[in-house]
């Protein structure tokens, strides 16, 4: 259920208390962010109560997805942005201190609060590293980017745009659609190839599902398609893309649940 106004209340405490490391967000601006209006989105989880997913404008977008599980008096939020391609002239030194160009596409910050407690940074314990390409890879894919040179890890970039129906992400790296280079398409045959159908049903390049499973975050190489629904039509409607078709994704293998990390999810991990 999609809603605009104000947070609710234990979402709007967690923003007020979001530690100052992290970049941009000072006091003052949690503070006013924690009492504005937001769009936000109320997302059936793991959890006695909803997962949230919430938008919020602070020099540019960004988001933050409440992650519940088992234990009632615990929830991960997970915070990617903001970013500060747009930062006033006379912004302070503290507000300038950024991520480096790129990774607002391929890093978050975790966050674990217990009951009555400050939020706790847990990114490292409660997920896996961001994936990296081996020599050869940066070759093979270096075409798909650039018109010369090799790609780079930072080439592999987070799909964050399930968000609003699971707590899935996946890792992809896509050939460029802007620019003057045109870069070759990417063939089926490639080892990490599927056909995305939301990128002009082109293949890209698979890295790997990160899923919530209750109590962090795992990376596996395959998930059922409930845990990767397709982008409903419209705001309205509940149905897919006329064209759509999830058997195009190989990494998608039918499954015998849909709750993420429940005892009878049988999709591969490598954690």
């Amino acid at each position: 259920m999609a809603c605009t106004g104000k947070l609710p209340e234990h979402f709007a405490s967690f923003i007020r208390n979001i530690p100052d490391q992290h970049p941009l967000l000072v006091e003052s601006e949690r503070e006013r962010l924690s009492g504005s209006r937001h769009s936000f989105r109320f997302v059936k989880g793991m959890g006695q109560r909803h997962d949230i997913l919430a938008v919020l404008d602070s020099y540019s977008p960004f988001w933050i997805r409440s992650l519940e599980g088992p234990d009632p008096d615990v929830t991960v939020y997970m915070v990617y942005g903001p970013e500060c391609e747009e930062l006033p002239i006379r912004s302070s030194a503290r507000e300038r201190q950024c991520r480096p160009a790129g990774m607002y596409r391929r890093k978050f910050t975790l966050y674990r609060v217990e009951k009555d407690q400050v939020p706790r940074d847990v990114t490292s314990e409660a997920s896996p590293p961001p994936p990296r390409m081996d020599a050869q890879e940066q070759v093979r894919y270096g075409a798909y980017i650039r018109e010369s040179g090799d790609a780079v890890d930072s080439d592999i970039h987070m799909d964050v745009s399930r968000l609003a129906y699971v707590p899935v992400l996946r890792w992809v790296l896509r050939p460029v659609q802007e620019g003057d280079y045109q870069p070759p398409d990417m063939p089926s045959s490639d080892p990490r190839a599927f056909e995305d159908y939301y990128w002009g049903k082109r293949n890209v390049a698979h890295f790997g599902f990160l899923v919530w499973n209750g109590r962090r975050m795992e990376l596996r190489e395959t998930i059922s398609p409930a845990l990767w629904p397709c982008r409903i039509a419209g705001p309205v409607s509940s149905a897919c893309d006329a064209g759509y078709d999830s058997r195009a994704d190989r990494y998608l293998i039918p499954m015998s649940t849909q709750r993420p990390g429940g005892p009878n999810d049988e999709s591969s991990s490598d954690q």
